[in-house]
């Protein structure tokens, strides 16, 4: 049938084309269409109301697709807030950081930037409009959240700045709160006692133990394995590529809750664990363990070098080129934890898995 009406209509934050067609006996449908900045969105509906419900369903989980041109023509990327963030998500940011850091930052993008800012054209948004999006209610008692956010937009607009699609960035204006970081607190001997006697048969015993006898971070004890002497895994917290692991050394005190098997069972995810842990070991938080660990380190006198591998950390660019630690080296150096009184002496059950 032919069309009778073409309008320009708002639905939800999308100006939609809507077309009337006459469908025979004096009966219509309306026809909702947007194709913009990625995305193809369709909808139709016997009445209007019922067209834009239908519209909003579909908008709700639609995702831009971007169309990229090969050989020697320019790249196309969107010209709009959201759609262009998208873009540089997937084309750019996620090179430069770790898997980790990427899935965050998407997180907080999605739930907090996105909302904001919807489709905005680059130009229209000011120094005051962003300012409004870390005074908000939900931001003013997340410090770290509002820090972190800060960066992540920064960045958007350094990318859409050497896009052509503004020439300043907004938040030179705005002031950059630091969020003051509380730093982890290691356990005492006797916490530690407590603890193990908490969480003794408990599903987070285990993940528990290999933190505080290996200073494993929570997203690494998905990787871990037990290799001869060692524990190895993955090591979370390079900002390359390339995948390097860390060995730690088997502790006496780990010895009786690894299983005798010699293969780690399926662990609990760090968001479990994070949220547990507090239920066992009041006033500390799951991270507290590697810091126990990195401060028994520090108390029994192992070599800064060898800390320092254990806990994963960059030993800077130089000397991680040049330095290749010996098993020997490592485990000379672990031993040092074994000393009477430097973790405290309870031994681990004698249960079947032990025994």
């Amino acid at each position: 049938m032919p069309k009778t009406l073409q309008r320009i209509m708002r639905v939800g934050k999308f100006n939609v084309r809507v077309r009337k067609r006459e469908t025979g006996n004096n009966k219509f449908t309306y026809e909702l269409r947007y194709r913009k900045n990625g995305f193809v969105i369709e909808a139709c509906g016997k009445t209007k109301e019922l067209a834009k419900a239908n519209f909003l369903e579909k908008a709700r989980a639609a995702q831009p697709k971007y169309k990229t041109y090969s050989g020697d023509s320019l790249n196309y990327f969107p010209k709009t807030f959201t759609a262009f963030s998208q873009y540089y998500f997937e084309r750019f940011r996620e090179k430069k950081v770790t898997p980790q850091t990427y899935k965050i930052d998407l997180q907080r993008f999605k739930k907090y930037i996105a909302p904001h800012f919807a489709e905005m054209d680059f130009s229209s948004i000011t120094p005051s409009y962003c300012q409004n999006l870390f005074d908000k209610e939900e931001l003013r008692e997340k410090g770290r959240t509002r820090e972190e956010l800060f960066g992540l937009l920064s960045v958007i607009f350094k990318a859409a700045i050497a896009h052509g699609l503004m020439t300043k960035n907004p938040l030179a204006l705005i002031l950059k709160t630091k969020h003051r970081r509380v730093h982890g607190k290691a356990l005492t001997n006797e916490e530690i006692a407590r603890m193990i006697q908490s969480l003794r048969g408990s599903k987070i015993e285990l993940p528990c133990m290999l933190m505080l006898y290996t200073g494993a971070r929570p997203n690494e004890l998905e990787t871990a394995r037990i290799d001869g002497k060692f524990i190895v895994m993955k090591n979370s917290k390079r900002k390359t590529h390339e995948i390097e692991y860390k060995k730690i050394p088997i502790l006496n005190a780990l010895r009786p809750y690894l299983p005798e098997s010699g293969i780690i069972p399926a662990l609990p995810s760090p968001n479990y664990l994070t949220l547990h842990f507090p239920k066992v070991v009041p006033n500390h938080k799951l991270y507290d363990l590697r810091t126990t660990f990195n401060t028994k380190c520090e108390e029994a006198g192992v070599a800064n070098t060898a800390r320092m591998k254990f806990m994963g950390h960059s030993l800077g660019t130089l000397r991680d080129t040049y330095t290749d630690l010996s098993d020997e080296y490592l485990l000379r150096e672990a031993d040092k934890l074994n000393g009477s009184g430097i973790f405290c002496p309870i031994s681990a059950p004698k249960t079947e898995r032990t025994k």
